[in-house]
């Protein structure tokens, strides 16, 4: 009996949940449609709308929707890096990794300290097993955050994964130094 209303529940919820995301893209469509009609539409409102409908599709694995927004955002501020930032990880998500990493790599060149982004780039190559590469991004960010237990411990995963054990372990305890 309880396995039937959690089945039940379940079902509830999804249906929902894309009532909701429907809501959303409803109120946006309207706004968007009525936009020369009224002055209440603010820049700051429009993002907010589109930026919940790409959390929404995201949450849901729609890639093809979520893509959509995300574009959308990018041309509300294609200065801001962040829906830039998504989009990539979007691609990262759906098996275009190289897409994904010229996307970050032009994102660095005019934020070459951007500690996110040097980030994404080294989890990527390491995610691909492109270690030595992974290696350089990693050490980019320790120029910038000695003491960056996150980036420390991502070194010492790299440095087993090559099976240079001592240089892992060495990184694995300078991180729980820092993050114990």
């Amino acid at each position: 009996i309880r396995a039937k209303y959690i089945i039940i529940l379940s079902r509830w919820y999804k249906y929902e949940f894309f009532n909701i995301i429907n809501f959303w893209e409803i109120k946006l469509i309207w706004f968007c449609n009525n936009l020369s009609k009224t002055n209440n539409w603010t820049w700051f409102n429009k993002f907010n709308y589109i930026t919940n409908l790409l959390l929404f599709y995201l949450k849901t694995n729609d890639y093809k929707n979520a893509i959509i927004w995300v574009n959308k955002l990018i041309a509300i501020n294609p200065e801001d890096t962040y829906p830039q930032i998504i989009y990539a990880k979007i691609l990262e998500n759906t098996g275009k990794y190289q897409d994904a990493t010229d996307i970050y790599l032009k994102l660095l060149k005019t934020n070459p300290g951007d500690i996110i982004l040097l980030t994404k780039i080294a989890d990527l190559y390491t995610s691909l097993e492109k270690y030595e590469w992974g290696l350089q991004y990693y050490n980019k960010i320790l120029q910038i955050d000695t003491d960056n237990y996150f980036t420390l411990f991502n070194l010492g995963v790299v440095y087993f994964s090559i099976n240079n054990f001592d240089s892992a372990i060495y990184y694995f305890l300078k991180s729980g130094e820092i993050n114990p």
